[in-house]
């Protein structure tokens, strides 16, 4: 059974529909979606994240398929690093304050790779999606 609602951003056009399967709640739920869209602070039902996403192996990757294990490294402007590692979902995030602007790194199997450009959000995939956004490459993705 799917569960599913739909939220409507204020001073947007866009509708957000979310469905998760029963049993896949919490830390594991929605891989590749774009967290902040519940996980926002505004949603009194859902923990408030400041930067949360989902590592992949390939930049197309389905949802099913994240990484556990890769670390994501934030980096903000008070050079405060935050490591982040990857659940059985691939996903990462935190609620932890993150003074703009932040730069972000993902370390697996000892290869690391930046973001070449400064995240305009939090929401890691507003732009890394399947298909992309903004120019992104595809999904936040380290090759093994």
């Amino acid at each position: 059974m799917i569960r599913s609602f739909a939220l409507v951003l204020p001073c947007s056009f866009l509708v957000f529909a979310c469905g998760q399967p029963e049993g896949r709640e919490g830390a594991l739920m929605n891989p590749g979606d774009n967290c902040l869209t519940c996980h926002d602070g505004r949603n009194r039902e859902a923990p408030a994240y400041t930067v949360a996403g989902t590592v992949f192996d390939t930049p197309t990757s389905p949802a099913t398929s994240g990484v556990s294990g890769a670390t994501v490294i934030i980096t903000d402007a008070n050079q405060v690093e935050t490591r982040l590692t990857t659940n059985a979902a691939g996903n990462f995030y935190t609620g932890k304050a993150i003074a703009a602007p932040f730069s972000v790194a993902v370390e697996r199997g000892g290869k690391r790779a930046a973001m070449a450009s400064v995240p305009s959000t939090g929401g890691c995939a507003t732009c890394h999606a399947n298909p992309p956004a903004n120019s992104a490459p595809g999904r936040i993705y380290a090759a093994p």
